[in-house]
């Protein structure tokens, strides 16, 4: 079996290179990225996995520069790679296996991800989405976590310039009204920066993804798990992204959408994205 499986990774890495050789953005000034340092909580030096571990990061760094155009400058120049043991990491009282620390420009992981298998070559590993097709997002999980963490990064930063937290405070809300409208602001991130194809619906529904009538669906969408309330959240957020992405690209668009907060006025959510969408335009316009 583990024969087996070793042929099978060793033929994806083929495919993938020849699926690189032809992917490779050709850029007539590169963006610059951060540099990424590896970093320690221990007297002695980061040993070879934690160099390793930092290296991937900062391939990783790379591929969203050179996929999505300069994306990192001018919020975050330099990033401190940490790994931290279980007992750590418990410490932390942190869910999930990475978080960022803005006062110390650090990110730290949990010590078990230097261990993943992760992309063969730098060259590889500086392309961004071919990670995101299958067969090679199953095989190299570590690659997302990354991106991840990266994507936190810039928009914990990008929030900080505009006085703002990430995720916004309104995500933890137990108020339906306050909450919905974060949450769509993640899901549309997520949708523009891990998806290779757009989702698939019916964008003849928008009454039902955009409702005019906000209470109405709070009322019938009381679980988190309901259908309604979670096309709202996944192609409601989609939706209220794509012009901006189309427009001003993604760098740009989540750099706003850090710093600004969606919220749903006048208990209408179609006139409330419109808004969001019209003073988006106009503030990066500019």
């Amino acid at each position: 079996m583990a024969a087996q499986q070793q042929r099978y990774r060793a033929r994806v890495v083929l495919a993938l290179a020849l699926v690189l050789a032809f992917a490779s953005p050709a850029w007539a000034s590169p963006p610059v990225s951060p540099r990424v340092s590896p970093a320690t909580q221990r007297s002695d030096p980061p040993t070879l996995r934690e160099q390793l571990f930092a290296q991937l990061v900062s391939d990783r760094a790379r591929a969203i520069d050179l996929a999505f155009g300069q994306t990192f400058a001018p919020y975050v120049t330099e990033l401190r790679v940490v790994m931290l043991n279980p007992g750590e990491w418990a410490a932390t009282h942190r869910a999930g296996v990475a978080f960022y620390d803005p006062e110390a420009h650090t990110l730290f992981f949990a010590r078990r991800l230097q261990y993943a298998v992760a992309p063969p070559t730098t060259v590889s590993a500086r392309q961004y989405w071919p990670w995101y097709d299958e067969p090679w997002r199953s095989l190299y999980p570590v690659v997302e976590t990354v991106d991840d963490a990266l994507w936190m990064t810039l928009l914990t930063e990008s929030a900080r310039a505009r006085n703002q937290t990430w995720p916004h405070a309104q995500c933890t809300s137990l108020d339906f009204v306050e909450r919905l409208p974060c949450e769509m602001l993640m899901q549309g991130i997520a949708a523009h920066t891990t998806q290779v194809k757009a989702p698939m619906f019916n964008e003849n529904r928008l009454a039902e993804i955009w409702p005019d009538d906000i209470a109405e669906l709070r009322a019938r969408a009381w679980r988190n798990d309901d259908s309604a309330y979670q096309n709202v959240r996944k192609y409601g957020g989609y939706l209220l992204l794509r012009p901006l992405v189309r427009e001003f690209g993604v760098a740009r668009t989540l750099s706003y959408v850090a710093g600004t907060p969606f919220r749903i006025e006048q208990n209408n959510l179609r006139l409330s994205a419109e808004t969001y969408q019209k003073r988006a335009q106009e503030a990066l316009a500019w």
